[in-house]
Order: structure tokens, then sequence, then C-alpha cells
């Protein structure tokens, strides 16, 4: 009996240290302190802020070559990136109804008519040289008004070449869209309307004193002309005063100035060249 008893219980033994062999108990983790809680957000967190600047970065460089789109009230534009591009577009028209009464001795037409209907075109050239383009398609017909470029060197001094108005008649001047009545009063219609020719003026003392100086083909009074059928050529100038312009009383936009021309147009007998009154 002593025989087997050893070799037994040696038996029994062996047995747990090989269950622990087979079936090993797995490892905890030590739990994670807060200073590495804290190191862990904080290396997220500058991840994140280095996306951030990244993203950031990169509208910066679209942005210096996107060019910018803007609707107002005045109209639609578009500018390039680096603003030496500008495009305009804008324009206005005016429709009237024409009635007449007791017009039995010289009877005219009663009617609806588009009395103006002008799409402007403007815009800027590497920041220096300005455009404008403004047909009139107004009453069923087709004309060119406005067609000229101005290089702008400084406010003192601006050149003018192309078809636009010449600088004398105060009405004259003022656009359409300005004036107080739809149609501007009798005198203006004793300076031209748009003529060809170059020009030259500018702001001085802050814009205080105006003035212009050109040569242009020479057209009849309201003419709108386009070409010249001669070698005449008229001359225009026009020096305007606003001694108030700087300040902010009810006087700012007072203004006074004088304008002239000087021509030796030649026609015929059956092509005067004479505006009808």
């Amino acid at each position: 009996m002593k025989k087997f008893a050893i070799p037994l219980a040696l038996a029994l033994l062996a047995l747990p240290a090989a269950a622990q062999e087979t079936d090993p108990q797995p490892e905890q983790q030590a739990p994670q302190s807060v200073d590495d809680k804290i190191q862990e957000l904080d290396q997220k967190i500058r991840v994140l802020d280095r996306k951030i600047e990244i993203d950031k970065e990169a509208a910066a460089e679209k942005a210096k070559t996107a060019g910018q789109a803007n609707a107002s009230r005045d109209g639609f534009s578009l500018r390039s990136a680096d603003g030496n591009f500008v495009l305009r577009l804008r324009g206005y028209t005016q429709f009237d109804g024409r009635f007449w009464t007791q017009d039995e001795q010289r009877p005219q037409v009663e009617t609806f008519l588009f009395r103006r209907v002008r799409p402007i075109f403007e815009g800027t050239v590497y920041k220096i040289f300005d455009f404008r383009i403004m047909p009139d398609f107004g009453q069923g017909q087709t004309v060119l008004f406005d067609a000229y470029l101005e290089a702008r060197f400084n406010p003192a001094f601006r050149v003018r070449a192309g078809k636009f108005k010449p600088p004398i008649g105060l009405e004259r001047l003022q656009s359409a869209t300005d004036i107080m009545f739809a149609e501007r009063a009798l005198p203006t219609n004793l300076v031209p309307s748009r003529d060809l020719g170059v020009q030259v003026g500018g702001d001085l003392a802050g814009g205080a004193v105006n003035y212009a100086l050109g040569v242009f083909n020479g057209v009849p009074d309201l003419g709108n002309g386009d070409a010249d059928s001669n070698n005449d050529k008229d001359v225009a100038a026009r020096l305007f005063f606003q001694p108030f312009v700087a300040g902010n009383g009810p006087l700012k936009n007072l203004g006074f100035g004088v304008g002239a021309s000087q021509g030796n147009q030649t026609g015929t007998l059956t092509a005067t060249g004479l505006p009808g009154y």
C-alpha cells in the first residue's frame, strides 16, 4: 500500500500545476493616470488646431486667385482677385405715354413709347484705365451715346478719348437718372449732346476746382455725331468751382462755373448742318 501512495500523491500535486500552465489568466492593464489622459487630449487638440490652420491657409491661397461678384442697387460687378480688372453692368429705361388735347390744327399721335433704353457697360483695366459703353435702343432706334476710354494718372490730370459729352452745358453733363424732370430744359437744346474727341481734365484743390479742355469733331446743337464731314474742329472748355465741397454745411454742394466752345463748321444750302427749332 505504501508503494502506491507516494506516486498518487505526486500525481495529485502535479494536477494544479498542469492546469495553471494550460489555462493562464489574462494580465490586467494598470489604470491610466490623470496626467496621461491630459497629455492624450492635448495631443488631439494640437492635431485639430493644425488641421484648422491648414484649411485657413488653403482658403487664403484660393482667395488670392478667385474673383469677386457683387450685386447691389448700382448694378452687377465682377472684380479680379488683385483688383486690377473690374466690370460693371447696369442701365436704365424710361417709359412714356404721350396724349394730346385740342390738337385739331396740328394733329399729334397719341402713343406709348420707350423714351430711353440704355444698358451701360463700365470697367477698369489695371486700376488706371476706365471705359464706358452706352448704347440707346429707345424710340425704335439704335444709337451709340457713349464709347470712350479714360486714363486716370492722378486726380488732377485725366485724359479721355472717344465719344462722350463735351464739357459744356451744366444740365447736359448730368445723367438722365439725376435730373429733376423726365426731360431737360430748353436751354440744353443749345449745346451738343455727344461728340467725338479728346479731352483733358481733373480736380484741383481737393475737388474745389474742376477743369476740362477738349478738341472735338464738332456737332450742331443737340447733336449726337459719329463722324466729321470737314477738317474743322471745335474746342470746348469748362471751369467749375465748389468752394465748400470739403465742408459739411448747407453750402457743401454749392457750385458755379463757366463753359464755352468755339468752332467754324461749313455746310451747304441743302445740308447746312444746323438744327431746326
